[in-house]
């Protein structure tokens, strides 16, 4: 019987091991974070379980059909540089969406930078 669907929950440790393997182009460690997943997936365990449990999970990258059957093959080459370029093709876009700040100041259409000056004292000038 062969996976057709994963399902990686990802939390708070799993975002940044894969923001530090993006930064640092580490094949390797795109690697071993992919077999990792794969691994506990073939065992019946959901990847992460113990994040929806905690209350920790941060975002949900699920990857089906064609995707999962390339993901394994990947795996089991050990190809370190197709693991990284599934990476930031699966899991890039989600996870600059969870980084991304949810408030953004909006600012006044008649802002100017130099607005400030006008209104500065002799003491934040001296």
């Amino acid at each position: 019987m062969s996976v057709k669907r994963i399902d990686f929950t990802l939390g708070e440790q799993d975002i940044i091991e894969i923001v530090r393997v993006f930064a640092d182009c580490d094949q390797r460690g795109a690697l071993v974070f992919l077999s990792t997943y794969l691994e506990s997936a073939s065992q019946g365990l959901r990847p992460a379980e113990e994040a929806s449990i905690t209350g920790t999970k941060l975002c949900d990258v699920i990857v089906k059909g064609d995707a999962v059957k390339a993901l394994k093959n990947m795996v089991g080459e050990e190809d370190e540089e197709g693991c990284l370029v599934y990476l930031h093709e699966h899991f890039e876009r989600e996870i600059r969406q969870v980084l991304t700040p949810c408030c953004v100041p909006v600012f006044e259409a008649s802002y100017k930078p130099s607005q400030a000056e006008h209104y500065a004292t002799d003491a934040d000038q001296g």
